[in-house]
C-alpha cells in the first residue's frame, strides 16, 4: 500500500464556456441510451455528442435555478430536475417545461439495477415513472429535512443516505428497516465497486466503506480503510465512482481528485498541479467506454487513458522541451533539454532540476553501457553518477569538435559522431577511429553485419566496416549514398537498420526513405510519408518495438509502422491520435515496466502501450442526429419513420454523430443511394452534409464512422428520404392529358369535317365536293382511328395501374402516346415515307398484342431497296387491313399460334404489298359476327379503298386491291394484296 504524491500530469481533455459548455460549474452528469453525454449546470443543460455541445439554456426556455438531476424516460426523452416541483423535458431536440402533480421538489434521481428511478426529495423517497411520483415507506429524515442519495445493494436492499443522520438499509421487498449506522453522516454520494461493496462520499467524514455483512437488527458498520486514507478522513467529498479497471475515483472540495486501485491498494492524489481544472470536484461519471468525466467549479474534464501521464515544467522539468530520456531502475529517469536536466527520483513527488557543468551548452543525448551513464553535449562527454535521490557529474571528457550523435559499440564502447571525425570511447579513453568522408554527423547506427552507417548534414549516408575487437586499423569508407532533398532545410535527422540490413533514414521534410545494400552499392527502395499514412513528413527519431514494428517520432506525434510477416507490405498506425496528443516527439525510450517514455516539445509523455489494434477494431457507435430544411434551419424533422418532402422544398442538411469519447477526432464517410453519385465519400471530420434541390425520387442516406486506423466501422446509420413529384410530373396526370388531347382532337376533327361538308355544298362543284369530302374523311381516319381501340387502350392502362404494374403501364402509355402523335403528324400529309408509316403500324400492332395477351406474332418484311426513305405511300393505308386481320381473324383463333405477315417489295415499276394472317378466315368471321349480332366492321377498308380510288383518279395511276382466302391442310387465313405504281408523286421527297 502506498500514497503516490504524483509529479506527473494527467492527460485530460478540458471543456468550459469558451468551447461550448453552457456553464463552468458542472453539478451532475449522465449518459443517454444513444451515447450522448448530458451535463447539468446552474444555467441549464449541455449535451455533448463527441463533436460539439448543444445547450438548453435561457435562450431555449430554461428558467430554472439549476439542474440537480437528470433521467431518461422509456421514450428516450430526458427529464431535467431543478430542485423544485418544476422540471424540463428534452424531446426531439426541443425543451419544454412541466411540473409534478404532487408539487414535490426532487433533489436527486438515481436509476437502480432493477430499472426503477428513485427520486430523493425533501419529503421522502419516491419512484418516478413517466412524470408521476409514487411514495415509498422510507423515513424522511429529521435533523436535516430530506434524503440525499440512495443505492440498490445486493439482491433486495436499499442504502439511504441523508444529511447528518444515520445511514439506513431497507429491504426493498418489504420496505422494512434492516439496519442503521451508529454515526450520523452527511452523505453526498454513494457507489458500488466491482465486488459489490458500498462506498460513501461524505462531508466531514471523508470516504467510508460499508461492511458487506449485516443481519436484521444490527447496526451498519464501516470498514477501517488502509492508512493511505488517513490524510483525507476529515475532508469533504462530493462525488465517488468506480471504473471497470477496479479503480475508485473520489472527488473532493478543495482537495482535488483521489484514485484508489482496489487490487493494489495504491492511492494517487491529483490536484491542479497534475492538470485538474480545479481542486473542487462537484460530480464524477464513468461512461460506457470507461472514461471518467470530472465536473468541477471551473469546467469539465474527461480522462480517457488513465495510465497516460504528462510531465511538464509544472511538475519540475527545467523546461517543457525534452530532447532525450534515460529510463532508470526503481521508477527513476533523467530528461535533458535546453534548460538543463530533470531527475525523477524513486517515489519522489516532483522532478528535480539539475544543471550539469556545461556552461553555455546542454545535453542532447543520454546513453547507458555496463551500468554506466553518459550525457553528450556539443563539446563534452560527461560520465554521470546517479543515486536513488540525486545525480551528479562524475567525470568530464572534453571533445575536440562538435559532436551530435552517440551510440554503443560491442556493449562496452561508445562511438561519438562529430563534425569531421568519429571517436571511439573505451575504458575512459578517447581515440580517433574514422576521418574518411566524415561531415557533420547527426545520426549513427550499426547493422547486424557490423557496418556503421552515418548520416550527415551534407545529406550523405556513409557506410564503414567496423574493425573486430582490439583492432586499431584505419576504417575506410565502404559505401556512400547521396540522398535527394527538397531544399536546404531538408536534411537527415535519424537513421536505423532492420534485420534484413536495410537502411532506414528520416528527413526533416521528405519522410522516411529505405535503402537496400548489395555487395558493392546502396540502392533506393521506397519512400514512406504522409501518402503512406504518416501524420507528418518531419521525421525526428526511430525506435524498434520488435523485429516487425518500427516506432517513428514525427513533428506531429508518434506513428507505428507494422510489417507483414513476409515484409511484402506494411500498415501505419497513428499512436498519437489514439492517445490524443500532437506534440513533436524528440525521443522514444522504454522503461523497466514496458511503458514508453516520449520526449516531446511540450514535456515528457508516458504511455502504457502501443498495441492499439484491439481498440481500433472495436465497433464505433453512429447515429443520425437531425435532418433540417435549409429553408427553415430551426425546424427539426422527426426521422423515426423516414423523411418525406415536396419537390419544391427539398434542400436539406443531415447531421450525424459518433458518441465515442475515447478519441474525439472521429471521421465519417457517407453515401446517398438514388442520387446517381452513390460511391462513398472521403473520410472527413465534418459531422453534417448538405444536399441541395434533391430531385423527386427515393433516396437512402447512410453514414459510417471511421476509426483512428482509417478503417470504416461495420456499424452504420441510415435514413430514407422521399421527394414527391409535382402533380404534372405524375403518371396519372400524363394519362389524363393524353386522353383529354385525344378527345379534343376527335371533336376538332369532326367539326372540321362538318364545316367542310357544309361549305362544299355552296362553293364547289360536285367533283370538288366529293374530293374535299374524301380528303376530310381521310384526315378523320388518320387522326381518330377506331374509337373502340382508343378506349380499350385506356382500359388496359387502367387495369395495369390497378394491378400495381406501374412499369408495364408506363411502357404501354408511352407507346400509345407515340402512336397518337404519329397519327396526328401523318394526318398533315397526303403521302409519307414507307418507314414512317410502318413505324406507326408497328406501334399499333404492339398495342394490339397487349390487348390480345400476346396471342399472336408478327413480322414486317420491307425490301432492302425501299429502306432509303425515298418512297412514299398514303398514310395509314395498311392499318385497316391489319386491324381486320387481328380483330376478326387472329383474335378468334382457338388453336395454334397466330401469325401476321406484312410484306412490302418493289418489282419493276410497282410496289407490292401483302398482308397475310393465319386466322379463322373471312367466312367463319362473318358467321361469328352474325351469331354475336355484330355488324361487320369493314368501314376502314372501304374508306381506304375510296382513298386509293381518289388518288388513282387524281394521278391517273392504276391501283389494284385483291383479298383472298388462304387454305391449306393445316391452316386457314386471309391475304390482302395491294399494288401501287411508281410515279413522280411517289418517288422523291
Amino acid at each position: 500500500m502506498c500514497l503516490a504524491a504524483n509529479s506527473q500530469q494527467l492527460s485530460m481533455d478540458y471543456y468550459n464556456r469558451s468551447n461550448g459548455l453552457v456553464n463552468n460549474e458542472v453539478q451532475c452528469i449522465t449518459q443517454a441510451s444513444n451515447g450522448f453525454m448530458f451535463f447539468g449546470t446552474p444555467s441549464g443543460c449541455s449535451v455533448f455528442d463527441g463533436y460539439s455541445f448543444t445547450n438548453y439554456d435561457l435562450n431555449k426556455g430554461f428558467t430554472g435555478n439549476s439542474v440537480s438531476g437528470m433521467c431518461e424516460m422509456r421514450s428516450g426523452e430526458i427529464d431535467l430536475f431543478t430542485g423544485s416541483y418544476l422540471f424540463y423535458r428534452i424531446s426531439n431536440q426541443h425543451l419544454r417545461s412541466d411540473s409534478l402533480e404532487e408539487k414535490i421538489a426532487i433533489k436527486n434521481i438515481y436509476k437502480g439495477k432493477s430499472g426503477n428511478w428513485y427520486a430523493t426529495t425533501f419529503s421522502g423517497l419516491y419512484i418516478f415513472t413517466d412524470g408521476k411520483l409514487k411514495k415509498l415507506p422510507v423515513s424522511e429524515g429529521k435533523s436535516f429535512y430530506g434524503i440525499n442519495r440512495v443505492m440498490e445493494w445486493q439482491d433486495s436492499l436499499l442504502v439511504v443516505g441523508r444529511s447528518y443522520e444515520t445511514v439506513d438499509i431497507y429491504n426493498r421487498r418489504t420496505w422494512k428497516l434492516v439496519a442503521s449506522s451508529f454515526e450520523k453522516i452527511f452523505v453526498r454520494d454513494i457507489c458500488t465497486d466491482s465486488e459489490g461493496n458500498i462506498w460513501i462520499a461524505s462531508i466531514g467524514a471523508g470516504v467510508l466503506k460499508l461492511l458487506s455483512t449485516i443481519t436484521v437488527g444490527n447496526k451498519v458498520q464501516f470498514e477501517k480503510l488502509p492508512p493511505v486514507f488517513d490524510s483525507f478522513l476529515q475532508k469533504e467529498f462530493r462525488a465517488i465512482v468506480c471504473d471497470k479497471q477496479n479503480n475508485l475515483w473520489m472527488g473532493s472540495v478543495n482537495t482535488g481528485l483521489l484514485k484508489y486501485n482496489l487490487s493494489s491498494q495504491k492511492l494517487d492524489h491529483f490536484t491542479t498541479d497534475q492538470g485538474l481544472a480545479s481542486n473542487t470536484i462537484l460530480s464524477l461519471y464513468n461512461d460506457r467506454e470507461d472514461n471518467i468525466w470530472i465536473g468541477t467549479n471551473n469546467g469539465l474534464q474527461k480522462l480517457v487513458h488513465k495510465d497516460v501521464y504528462l510531465y511538464t515544467s509544472r511538475q519540475g522539468l527545467p523546461s517543457d522541451l525534452v530532447l532525450d530520456v534515460l529510463p532508470l531502475s526503481d521508477h527513476r529517469l533523467l530528461t535533458c533539454g535546453y534548460a538543463g536536466v530533470g531527475f525523477l527520483a524513486s517515489n519522489s513527488g516532483r522532478i528535480k532540476p539539475w544543471q550539469p557543468p556545461l556552461e553555455d551548452e546542454n545535453f542532447s543525448q543520454f546513453i547507458s553501457i555496463q551500468k554506466e551513464y553518459y550525457g553528450l553535449s556539443l563539446r563534452k562527454l560527461i560520465r554521470l553518477s546517479i543515486s536513488m535521490m540525486d545525480v551528479e557529474a562524475k567525470k568530464v571528457y572534453p571533445l575536440p569538435q562538435h559532436f551530435r550523435s552517440m551510440i554503443s559499440f560491442n556493449d562496452n564502447k561508445l562511438l561519438l559522431g562529430g563534425d569531421s571525425s568519429i571517436l571511439l570511447f573505451e575504458n575512459g579513453k578517447i581515440n580517433e577511429l574514422i576521418k574518411d568522408h566524415v561531415h557533420h554527423i547527426v545520426c549513427m547506427t550499426i547493422d547486424a553485419s557490423g557496418i556503421l552507417w552515418t548520416g550527415g548534414l551534407n545529406n550523405h549516408i556513409n557506410g564503414y566496416q567496423l574493425p573486430k575487437a582490439n583492432s586499431t586499423q584505419t576504417v575506410p569508407l565502404a559505401f556512400q549514398y547521396v540522398i535527394a532533398t527538397k531544399g536546404k532545410q531538408d536534411f537527415i535527422k535519424c537513421i536505423t537498420t532492420d534485420k534484413e540490413n536495410r537502411i532506414w533514414y528520416g528527413t526533416s521534410q521528405s519522410g522516411i526513405s529505405v535503402l537496400k545494400r548489395n555487395e558493392s552499392k546502396v540502392i533506393f527502395q521506397t519512400n514512406i510519408g504522409i501518402q503512406s499514412g504518416l501524420r507528418s513528413n518531419r521525421i525526428i527519431c526511430f525506435a524498434w518495438h520488435n523485429d516487425s514494428t518500427l516506432l517513428v517520432g514525427t513533428g506531429y506525434g508518434l506513428d507505428k509502422i507494422v510489417f507483414s510477416k513476409k515484409r511484402s507490405g506494411f500498415i501505419v498506425r497513428n499512436i498519437n491520435d489514439y492517445y490524443n496528443f500532437s506534440q513533436a516527439v524528440q525521443s522514444i525510450k522504454k522503461d523497466e515496466e514496458g511503458n514508453y517514455l516520449l520526449g516531446t516539445e511540450s514535456g515528457l509523455i508516458k504511455i502504457p502501450s502501443i498495441d492499439i489494434e484491439s481498440d481500433i477494431a472495436r465497433k464505433l457507435p453512429i447515429l443520425i442526429t437531425a435532418v433540417k430544411l435549409l429553408s427553415d434551419p430551426d425546424s427539426t424533422i422527426d426521422i423515426s419513420r423516414g423523411v418525406e418532402l415536396p419537390y419544391n422544398n427539398s434542400s436539406i442538411a443531415i447531421s450525424y454523430a459518433s458518441p465515442s469519447f475515447t478519441g474525439e477526432t472521429a471521421k465519417f464517410i457517407y453515401n446517398m443511394e438514388g442520387s446517381g453519385h452513390e460511391q462513398w465519400s472521403r473520410p472527413s471530420t465534418a459531422n453534417s452534409v448538405t444536399f441541395l434541390n434533391l430531385l423527386p425520387g427515393k433516396y437512402r442516406f447512410t453514414v459510417k464512422p471511421v476509426n483512428v486506423g482509417g478503417e470504416p466501422s461495420v456499424t452504420n446509420a441510415s435514413v430514407e428520404i422521399i421527394i414527391y413529384s409535382a402533380f404534372w410530373q405524375t403518371w396519372w396526370f400524363r394519362a389524363l392529358a393524353i386522353v383529354t388531347f385525344a378527345g379534343l382532337l376527335a371533336l376538332t376533327t369532326r367539326r372540321q369535317i362538318a364545316n367542310i361538308r357544309k361549305e362544299s355544298i355552296f362553293k364547289q362543284q360536285r367533283a370538288m365536293f366529293a374530293q374535299k369530302i374524301s380528303e376530310a374523311e381521310m384526315m378523320a381516319l388518320r387522326a381518330q382511328m377506331n374509337p373502340h381501340f382508343i378506349f380499350n387502350c385506356m382500359n388496359i392502362i387502367d387495369g395495369l395501374i390497378t394491378d400495381d404494374r406501374k412499369e408495364d403501364a408506363q411502357n404501354f402509355l408511352q407507346k400509345f402516346s407515340k402512336l397518337i402523335r404519329l397519327v396526328l403528324e401523318n394526318s398533315q400529309h397526303q403521302l409519307v415515307s414507307i418507314q414512317q408509316d410502318l413505324h406507326a403500324l408497328k406501334l399499333y400492332i404492339e398495342l394490339e398484342m397487349v390487348r390480345s395477351s400476346h396471342g399472336f406474332k408478327y413480322e414486317i418484311d420491307l425490301g432492302k431497296e425501299l429502306l432509303s426513305n425515298d418512297y412514299k405511300i398514303p398514310p395509314l393505308l395498311l392499318q385497316p387491313y391489319v386491324e381486320n386481320a387481328i380483330v376478326h381473324g387472329l383474335r378468334n383463333k382457338e388453336t395454334g399460334e397466330g401469325k401476321l405477315l406484312v410484306q412490302i417489295k418493289s418489282s419493276q415499276d410497282k410496289i407490292l404489298i401483302t398482308i397475310e394472317d393465319n386466322g379463322i378466315g373471312r367466312k367463319k368471321a362473318m358467321l361469328l359476327n352474325e351469331e354475336n349480332k355484330k355488324p361487320n366492321q369493314q368501314l376502314g377498308m372501304k374508306m381506304t379503298g375510296k382513298r386509293i380510288g381518289l388518288l388513282q383518279s387524281m394521278n391517273h395511276n392504276e391501283v389494284k386491291i385483291h383479298i383472298s382466302d388462304v387454305c391449306s391442310d393445316d391452316e386457314t387465313g386471309t391475304r390482302v394484296e395491294i399494288v401501287l405504281p411508281y410515279n413522280l408523286e411517289f418517288e422523291k421527297l
